[in-house]
């Protein structure tokens, strides 16, 4: 049986970064998120930071094929 007491625990609360990413487009059509502020954007990383946010979620996409 496995001992899972050693298993180093994970985050249990991250940070979506996709609308980090702004504007983009996937054959032709747009689906990112609009124009970003890079200043809010580190500003918002830096707090999670702070709170001790570990998880950074960076995927441009949660579904697997295109629209």
């Amino acid at each position: 049986m496995a001992d899972f007491k050693h298993i180093p625990a994970k985050p249990t609360l991250g940070l979506g970064c996709w609308a980090i990413g702004g504007p983009f487009t996937m054959e032709g059509r747009a689906v990112g998120w609009g124009d970003v502020d890079d200043a809010t954007s580190k500003a918002a990383i830096a707090v999670a930071l702070d709170h001790g946010i570990a998880h950074f979620d960076t995927a441009q996409r949660l579904w697997l094929r295109a629209f």
